[in-house]
C-alpha cells in the first residue's frame, strides 16, 4: 500500500510546479492578457475563421504536460480567436463581461487560495466581503438596509434563486402549480424558461404578453391576459 500511496504521490507532485515555473507561466500569462486588453478597442466583435478550432479539436487530454507556449497560441486562436469577443468596445448584445482587470486578479487570487464561502464558521471573511458587496449594490439601486441577497455565477443562476425564492414565497406546491399563471412576453431570455423548468413551475400556466414598441410588456394586455 505505501508503494501505491508514494506512486499516487509522485504523479500529483506533477500538478505542484516550482517556484521558477510558476513565475514563467504568470509572466507569460501576464503578457498574453496585457496584449489583449491592450489591443481590444481594434478585434472584431464577432470573428470566424476557415481555420476554427483546427488547433483544439487536435489535442487529447493525457498524463503527460504540454508546453505552455503551444496551450497559450491555442488559446489565441481557437479560444480567444473566435466566435463573440464580449469584451469588445463594439459589442452590445448584452452589458460586457470582461476587460475589468483588477476584477480578473482577484479571480485570480481566489481561485490560488481557494478558500470557501458557503458559510461564515468555514471562512468568515469571505462571507463579511460578499455581505458588504451585497449592501453597496443594494444601496446603489435604493433598497432598505433590511434587505438580503447573494453573489452567484451569472444571471442563470441568480434567475433560478429568484424564481425559487418566489415560488416559496407564494406557497407555490405541486398540488396548486396548475392553477398559477407565470407572465412572459416572447422576448424573455432562455434562462427564464430553463429555470421555471428546473424549479418546477413550468407546470403553471405560462402566458405570453405582447409587447409594445419599444419591445416593453404590454400593461394593458397584461391585464386581459
Amino acid at each position: 500500500m505505501f508503494d501505491k500511496l508514494k506512486e499516487l504521490k509522485d504523479l500529483s507532485d506533477k500538478l505542484e510546479p516550482s517556484e521558477s515555473e510558476r513565475r514563467y507561466w504568470s509572466q507569460k500569462v501576464f503578457e498574453y492578457s496585457s496584449s489583449f486588453i491592450d489591443n481590444i478597442a481594434g478585434l472584431p466583435v464577432y470573428s470566424k475563421k476557415e481555420t476554427d478550432l483546427k488547433a483544439l479539436e487536435k489535442i487529447d487530454f493525457s498524463e503527460e504536460a504540454r508546453p505552455l507556449a503551444e496551450l497559450m497560441q491555442i488559446i489565441a486562436t481557437d479560444v480567444d480567436g473566435t466566435g463573440i469577443n464580449p469584451a469588445a468596445p463594439g459589442h452590445l448584445g448584452y452589458v460586457p463581461g470582461g476587460g475589468v482587470f483588477p476584477t480578473a486578479l482577484g479571480d485570480f487570487l481566489a481561485a490560488v487560495t481557494n478558500r470557501y464561502a458557503g458559510i461564515f464558521y468555514a471562512n468568515p471573511g469571505a462571507v463579511l466581503m460578499e455581505e458588504k458587496c451585497i449592501q453597496w449594490m443594494a444601496q446603489l439601486i435604493g433598497y432598505p438596509s433590511t434587505c438580503a441577497g447573494n453573489l452567484s455565477s451569472g444571471g442563470s443562476i441568480a434567475t433560478l434563486t429568484a424564481l425559487t425564492a418566489a415560488r416559496d414565497h407564494h406557497q407555490i406546491t405541486p398540488e396548486n402549480v396548475r392553477t398559477r399563471a407565470i407572465y412572459l412576453t416572447r422576448q424573455a431570455h432562455h434562462c427564464i424558461l430553463k429555470a421555471l423548468r428546473i424549479a418546477a413551475l413550468d407546470y403553471a400556466q405560462i402566458r405570453f404578453v405582447p409587447m409594445q414598441s419599444a419591445y416593453q410588456m404590454d400593461i394593458e394586455a397584461l391585464k386581459r391576459a
